[in-house]
């Protein structure tokens, strides 16, 4: 698990989500990547959209235990049941 700061650390993830910054937390959990935000990241469709298969930074992949972290394409719904602005469950391949 990764908690505060994560900017400079996140800087690839973030960009990948289009989110510039606000990300509290960041751990990966039954194969997926879970990130909890501390500010609003929400553009009004309640989902983060990540495009393409896209690699996380090699620095963050590391520090959570692997070589490579790949995001997996898809729309990811902002849950807001534990948090007040939210988090979401990425599915990712982990190597």
């Amino acid at each position: 698990m990764i908690k505060k700061p994560l900017h400079n650390l996140l800087e690839t993830t973030l960009n990948l989500l289009d989110v510039e910054e606000g990300v509290i937390q960041l751990e990966i959990v039954d194969g997926k990547l879970i990130m909890i935000f501390e500010q609003n990241v929400d553009d009004g469709r309640g989902v983060i959209t990540v495009s393409n298969n896209s690699p996380i930074g090699p620095s963050v992949s590391k520090i959570l235990g692997y070589n490579m972290i790949i995001a997996q394409k898809g729309d990811y719904v902002i849950d807001y049941s534990e948090h007040e602005f939210g988090k979401i469950e990425v599915a990712i391949e982990t190597h």
